[in-house]
């Protein structure tokens, strides 16, 4: 009795993860509905819905009341669908606005066709919640109208600390269709204000605020009085028509780490970024072939800024930075600004720390920046090795390309790579030459590898079928050998 008794015991003090001690609810094999399965669920359940394309009534405007539950799906974004069908009637995907936590999750799981003409956020609106939002794709979502304010075309937040992780934003947007002077357009995908939001290696993609007369703020993400930080995500051809292309805010603190802002472009001011009144970081980011009247690059309506490790090179349109207020507070350390439209170190907030405090004006040597490969080649003078003394690496992608001396002597030629279909539907394949020892490799939009295939020679053509977690978007393949290396730009579209 006393040994049974111990074991009871001991047992009780393990500790469980909570996800095991609640209830599994099946959709729609127990509910037949997305609301109706987490209607069914307490707080710590767990709603596991099937792989379908989920339309209709309580299959949007999904609320979780307040309880902190886990909404999964079986096999990932690709083939567990939202449908709002917001166009032929205005309606959103989700509200999460009742006090909700972290421990409230939403995994895996596309959103699209989200459409509104009032409120805020056509996929999902958070409002004083702070939920977990991850690996899900916000696709096709649209805020409309001729008589608002129109904010987050997929997401909009207020008064709550969320964080997105894993997520994707492609082709979202704001649009006020009003007689000029009108309304404004804020927010492509994503508005905030007074909030605490992260973004955690998440993808912007093709988003955009527009309005009639100009009157679109921050193409991708776009908001006021908050706390935002980025880290290891990519802004890839976001748009406005005022300002902010990328990421705009004021009176807000942000942190934006190893990020990418690329071909991001605004019809005035701030082509990838515009921060007014806030205080803001940047670290170890690549900003490239952004497009602006005023500062294709970052334009700063405040004083207190520090970027270190930072690359803005060849903005099409503009200058790299530009300072509306001249303050002494901007400071930027081990930063390349290079070939910038409208100039590199030209404005006189930055132009006295040219060549103090590691920042330099060359030449970045990206791999294939036309193909959208952004990594280093090994000759850079951003790469850790070449750097100035004391900054290690310089923007966002490490080393991705080039040889030594010694490696060229050995190295087998590297061959021709072409994909077959572009965009490619669920597998990707190409046409190669295959060399023994080469590598055929696949990489997100952020530069992060995710993929490698070996190639042993024999055959023309090779397939890359991505994993169920994977979001469709824009990839790079590059065909590798110890010397040498081709690559590709595509685009996944989901199966």
């Amino acid at each position: 009795m006393r040994v049974n008794s111990l074991v009871v015991v001991l047992l009780s003090l393990v500790s469980v993860p909570d996800c095991l001690l609640g209830a599994t609810i099946r959709v729609p094999l127990m509910e037949p509905t997305i609301q109706a399965g987490v209607d069914a669920a307490a707080t710590g359940d767990t709603v596991l819905v099937a792989p379908g394309v989920y339309r209709g009534y309580e299959n949007k405007r999904i609320s979780f009341y307040g309880r902190d539950i886990v909404l999964l799906s079986e096999t990932g974004p690709e083939s567990t669908i939202i449908d709002i069908e917001g166009f032929g009637e205005p309606d959103q995907g989700f509200r999460i606005e009742h006090g909700e936590t972290a421990a409230a999750v939403i995994d895996g799981f596309t959103v699209r066709h989200g459409y509104l003409e009032t409120g805020a956020g056509a996929g999902m609106l958070i409002g004083n919640a702070s939920p977990t939002v991850r690996n899900c794709i916000f696709t096709d979502n649209w805020m409309g109208s001729a008589y608002n304010d129109v904010q987050g075309g997929a997401v909009a937040i207020a008064n709550g600390s969320p964080t997105f992780t894993n997520c994707s934003f492609i082709n979202n947007r704001v649009w006020f269709f009003g007689e000029p002077p009108g309304f404004w357009s804020t927010g492509g995908a994503v508005y905030f204000q007074e909030a605490s939001l992260q973004f955690k290696s998440c993808t912007f993609q093709s988003n955009e605020a527009i309005g009639v007369g100009g009157s679109g703020a921050g193409g991708a993400i776009g908001g006021y009085g908050s706390s935002l930080s980025l880290s290891n995500c990519a802004f890839y051809g976001n748009a406005a028509d005022l300002e902010a292309g990328g990421l705009g805010f004021s009176g807000s603190d942000v942190i934006i780490d190893n990020t990418i802002f690329a071909f991001n472009e605004s019809g005035s001011t701030g082509g990838a970024v515009l921060a007014s009144l806030s205080t803001l970081q940047v670290n170890n980011c690549t900003f490239y072939g952004n497009a602006a009247d005023q500062a294709g690059g970052l334009l700063l309506w405040t004083s207190n800024i520090l970027i270190e490790n930072t690359i803005v090179a060849f903005s099409e349109r503009g200058g790299a930075i530009r300072c509306v207020s001249q303050g002494e507070d901007i400071v930027l350390r081990c930063s390349n600004l290079f070939g910038n439209t409208g100039g590199d170190w030209t404005e006189p907030c930055i132009a006295t720390q040219f060549g103090s405090e590691g920042n330099i004006s060359l030449n970045p040597l990206f791999c294939d920046a036309g193909g959208g490969d952004l990594h280093l080649d090994v000759s850079s003078p951003c790469a850790p090795e070449n750097a100035p003394p004391g900054c290690g690496l310089i923007g966002a992608l490490d080393v991705g390309c080039g040889t030594t001396a010694a490696q060229e002597t050995v190295s087998p030629p590297v061959s021709g790579l072409q994909i077959l279909r572009n965009p490619a539907r669920g597998t990707a394949e190409f046409e190669i030459v295959p060399v023994q020892g080469q590598a055929l490799e696949i990489y997100e939009v952020s530069g992060r590898l995710i993929d490698r295939l070996l190639l042993t020679g024999g055959n023309s053509r090779v397939a890359w079928k991505p994993s169920a977690s994977t979001s469709p978007g824009i990839y790079f393949a590059r065909l590798r050998s110890s010397g040498e290396s081709v690559g590709v730009k595509f685009i996944l579209l989901p199966r």
